[in-house]
């Protein structure tokens, strides 16, 4: 094994791995928040553990580098290019970091910004209920809950039109690249691809 492999293996384990870890705890964090907004006391009691906080962010770890690892081994220079070895290991590597880095992360956010939008909107609703049943109570700054409830959602929504436009144009070349890898190619297409890439 050369340097060049070397590097070629730790360029695509790291680039997965620090993908997956960076977007797991980003998560992580998310449901947090979400946990710390819920109107069970139950459920508010799962936000803001830090001792649970950093087991979960080790764990992660260790499941982000075991989801990667496979990359270290099974990546290769030996065609003269980086690439994945065995044919089937490449299109399931190219199908894997697709679902992983492609289709799920669009998903679980706009998933996590309705469900953060919804929870902030509910605590001012009952926020709005409580203060015109106590009059006599200290009221709520209603002022600030909206405004809050404002900047969250237009942080969420450029967040997710953001997000998934910057993810469809890569998931596709992975699928595109799995599915017409066994396709026959003419000589002209594949003396293009050759001076192209």
């Amino acid at each position: 094994m050369n340097r060049f492999d070397k590097i070629c293996k730790i360029r695509y384990f790291a680039s997965l791995y620090t993908d997956t870890l960076a977007f797991t705890l980003f998560i992580l964090a998310s449901l947090d928040r979400l946990l710390e907004a819920q109107r069970s006391p139950a459920l508010r009691r799962w936000g803001g553990r830090v001792k649970l906080a950093y087991k979960l962010v080790f764990a992660c770890t260790i499941l982000c580098f075991l989801i990667s690892c496979h990359r270290l081994i099974l990546y290769s220079t030996s065609t003269g290019h980086c690439l994945a070895q065995a044919v089937i290991y490449a299109a399931f590597d190219n199908y894997f970091e697709s679902v992983v880095s492609g289709i799920c992360p669009p998903i679980i956010i706009l998933m996590l910004s309705y469900l953060l939008v919804r929870n902030v909107r509910e605590t001012i609703r009952r926020q709005t209920i409580s203060t015109n049943v106590e009059h006599n109570g200290p009221t709520p700054n209603l002022t600030f809950l909206r405004k809050t409830d404002k900047q969250l959602t237009i942080m969420l929504i450029w967040q997710t039109f953001v997000a998934i436009p910057a993810f469809i144009p890569y998931v596709a070349l992975l699928i595109y690249s799995s599915i017409s890898a066994n396709w026959s190619k003419s000589d002209e297409w594949l003396a293009w691809k050759k001076y192209s890439c």
